[in-house]
């Protein structure tokens, strides 16, 4: 620390205070501490010019000595002769020790912003450890070194001692995105928070089909899911646009009476919604008349557009199981563009046709098929930092995870090839020719116990 001209700052006062408050409580050190504030006691280690310099540069914390060897005997610093024959240096005086160590402690309370208070603690405790170990005031000796901190991976308890911490066995998969703002890495765990806690807002009636729906059925809804698939690759819209889609379609179905005739302009109409929400430029209404071979006029797409609207009381924001796809990849490290992501999304889509999904929530759907993308493409399974991105244990994942490799392998005799025929092209990898696997092992639902109750 440099020394302030001008005056006395406030830390070097702070200091002179708490000297001052330790002499006058320990009489051993009042005549010791007075001649140190006024420069008269030598180091011992030096020649006369070279004294130690006390005084305001003492109190600002300006030492003219050298530092001590922090390792002392176990450095690769040669003993001296003296030291070696056990004998002492005899120009060491015992005011010199005791000067050095008034004045560590003096530095070591101004290394921080330590209050009056706080100084004349300190100052009083190796005070007190001299007193105790019953030592003579002529070689009292200020503690030189800190306590020890506690290393990486270990915690201190409340005895001082080292004990096992907790170690940090999942990657941050966000790191490498820190310095790009489109990737929200600052608050992107607390948006997926919240889609966790909202996914159960928004989920449709699993059973609407058998306890309210007469007209319809699932292999119908089916139908209806595959049709709307080839609407979004004529017209080129996202993929989250389709999931977004089949959610409105299942909630309104959930609440409202369709008869067959009406369920594709439910269908064409959850996807005008829903394009208008996605994309940046959503189809107009005459083209999703078109879609339908003008079976809907342009005035029916909009009176039903009013009826889906008010049953879904305007509530369009909700998490799909695209939603947490994309994330789930990114925790499982997973490259943009690989095989991996393609058959991923293709088994996603494939749950849409599936009436018996909607008893899984999103996320879990979208756990269970990262975790069967990984086993069939790659042979790897679950990870520490998928089991913290994620929120699921391997073994919470079965049921699901067995019912989608089953979807899997009745795709390929399936009577909807929409998806099948749109992720057979060359540019999505053509992941629909990947074999099955006709059972999945068991090893594969597995807890990982070495992490088991060390995420969050």
């Amino acid at each position: 620390m440099q020394r302030q001209s001008g005056g006395v700052t406030t830390r070097s006062a702070a200091a002179a205070q708490a000297a001052a408050a330790l002499a006058s409580s320990n009489p051993e050190l009042t005549s010791l501490t007075r001649r140190c504030m006024k420069g008269e006691v030598s180091s011992g280690k030096r020649g006369k010019d070279e004294d130690f310099k006390v005084g305001e540069d003492a109190v600002v914390g300006v030492a003219n000595t050298k530092k001590r060897a922090a390792l002392g005997d176990i450095s690769n610093k040669q003993p001296r002769a003296d030291e070696a024959a056990g004998t002492k240096n005899p120009k060491v005086s015992s005011d010199g020790k005791a000067l050095a160590a008034v004045t560590r402690g003096m530095a070591a309370a101004m290394a921080g912003p330590l209050s009056h208070t706080e100084a004349t603690m300190q100052l009083q405790r190796s005070a007190s450890a001299r007193a105790t170990s019953g030592s003579n005031p002529a070689t009292l000796r200020f503690s030189d070194a800190e306590p020890m901190e506690a290393e990486a991976g270990q915690t201190t308890d409340g005895d001082g001692c080292g004990a096992e911490s907790q170690i940090q066995l999942w990657k941050d998969v966000d790191a490498q995105h820190a310095n790009d703002h489109l990737f929200c890495t600052q608050y992107v765990n607390d948006i997926y928070a919240h889609l966790r806690e909202s996914e159960g807002k928004h989920r449709p009636n699993t059973t609407y089909m058998e306890t309210l729906q007469r007209d319809i059925n699932s292999t119908m809804r089916g139908i209806l899911v595959d049709w709307l698939v080839e609407v979004a690759e004529e017209y080129h819209l996202v993929s989250d646009t389709l999931f977004l889609s089949v959610n409105y379609i299942d909630r309104c179905l959930s609440k409202y009476v369709c008869v067959r005739s009406m369920l594709q302009l439910v269908g064409v109409t959850c996807m005008l919604i829903a394009a208008k929400y996605e994309e940046i430029y959503a189809p107009p209404v005459d083209d999703f008349c078109y879609i339908t071979d003008n079976t809907y006029t342009h005035e029916q797409v909009l009176e039903m557009e009013r009826k889906i609207l008010e049953v879904l009381n305007f509530e369009l924001v909700t998490p799909t199981t695209k939603t947490f796809v994309r994330r789930f990849l990114r925790a499982a490290e997973v490259e943009s563009g690989s095989k991996v992501e393609f058959f991923a999304y293709y088994l996603s889509e494939l749950t849409l046709l599936d009436y018996s999904f909607l008893k899984f929530h999103p996320s879990l759907a979208a756990a269970s098929i990262v975790l069967l993308s990984l086993f069939t493409v790659q042979r790897t399974g679950w990870t520490p930092t998928l089991e913290h991105y994620v929120g699921y244990k391997p073994s919470e994942l079965q049921e699901c995870t067995q019912a989608v490799n089953e979807l899997f392998v009745g795709s390929k005799k399936s009577t909807l090839p929409a998806i099948r025929e749109k992720y057979a092209n060359a540019k999505c990898k053509s992941v629909s020719a990947l074999i099955p696997s006709e059972t999945l092992p068991d090893e594969l639902f597995h807890d990982l116990s070495v992490y088991a109750g060390r995420h969050h």
